[in-house]
């Protein structure tokens, strides 16, 4: 006598269906009327369950497929952690980090150093902001004082000068004359007491001045402007931007954007 036994763990309603004669119970005799509708149902039900429990267990399977290939792909994820979106990572090599820390990246800052967001003395930095020169050329106001040692002038205002020499210079000379005449003419001579040549008809005898006459001035005057002149001052330098940057190293700074 064979029996089948219909287990709710199997979904069917936990009875046992035999084959013997009993007409209640078998399925002889008209058994099969009482206890055959029940088992097929039963064996229905069982096979809903197990077609269910395979549809359960292939989606299982699926999710688990998916998430050792999320695992494969996303073996950085922990690391990548550490870069939260707009972080920047700084390499010497030109490999993107999304290849093996996963994330989307970008270059930034091409040609340009980092400087911390803040205010320093009378300076104020923001996020994302850009500034600085590699060269720069001076303007007029950037120049050190300084002077060239010499001065410049145009013409001085015109004027005059004058003024008279000094009025020394007057003089006289005295001259004693010792004479006597000899008919109409004169010779002068010395008078001698041991003239005897009886010829004297007078004697003048006295002194004479020549006059004072001689001083005198002079009078002079200059006039007009100075000279105009300048003197020029040759200009140095050719006016080239500078070289503005410090000693530098090259690398790739990539910025997590997403």
């Amino acid at each position: 006598m064979a029996s089948v036994t219909f287990s709710s763990a199997v979904g069917g309603d936990g009875s046992t269906v035999t084959d013997d004669s009993n007409a209640t119970t078998g399925l002889a005799s008209g058994g099969h009327r009482v206890r055959f509708v029940p088992a097929l149902t039963n064996t229905v039900n069982v096979a809903a369950f197990i077609v269910t429990k395979a549809t359960a267990a292939a989606a299982s399977a699926a999710a688990a497929a998916q998430s050792a290939i999320d695992a494969g792909n996303n073996a950085g994820v922990p690391l990548l952690n550490a870069f939260p979106v707009g972080a920047i990572y700084i390499t010497a090599g030109n490999t993107n980090p999304s290849t093996w820390l996963g994330g989307t990246w970008a270059l930034t800052a091409a040609g340009r150093a980092l400087i911390g967001v803040g205010t320093l003395g009378t300076d104020t930095y923001a996020g994302g902001d850009t500034g600085g020169e590699a060269r720069h050329t001076l303007t007029t106001s950037e120049m050190p004082s300084h002077s060239h040692g010499s001065a410049t002038g145009g013409a001085s205002v015109d004027h005059n000068h004058a003024g008279t020499t000094s009025a020394d210079g007057q003089h006289s000379h005295t001259l004693n004359l010792n004479g006597y005449k000899y008919g109409a003419g004169i010779d002068v001579g010395r008078i001698s007491t041991n003239d005897t040549g009886g010829l004297l008809n007078s004697i003048t005898e006295g002194g004479s001045s020549i006059a004072e006459a001689g001083q005198h001035s002079h009078t002079f005057t200059t006039a007009g402007a100075s000279a105009d002149h300048a003197h020029a001052i040759s200009a140095e330098g050719s006016g080239a931007a500078h070289e503005n940057r410090m000693p530098y190293l090259a690398v790739y700074f990539w910025q997590r954007t997403a």
